[in-house]
């Protein structure tokens, strides 16, 4: 069962690349705002608010880098079929 999982999970993954035009991944890269915000966000705003969390509610210093983890950790599958399903933006 756990390989017939993680084929189909490699195999929605790489459709969701095949999704992917390069006129438009070519224009993200000639103007990166979205990529820079993205990466404010997943690597600034995200562990601040695990931090602030970890804080707030006092866990162990163990606990507490856990979660500062967590919170650079990307959504994963989940974000790009939502984002598909939505026609958001694949490309970026």
């Amino acid at each position: 069962m756990s390989i017939v999982l993680t084929i189909l999970l490699a195999l929605v993954m790489f459709s969701m690349g095949c999704n992917v035009e390069l006129h438009k991944f070519l224009g993200h890269l000639k103007r990166p705002w979205g990529i820079f915000v993205g990466f404010l966000c997943q690597f600034g705003i995200m562990p601040l608010t695990g931090f602030i969390l970890s804080v707030a509610f006092g866990i162990l210093p163990v606990q507490a880098v856990v979660v500062l983890i967590m919170g650079c950790c990307p959504g994963g599958t989940a974000s790009n079929i939502l984002a598909y399903w939505v026609d958001g933006d694949m490309d970026l």
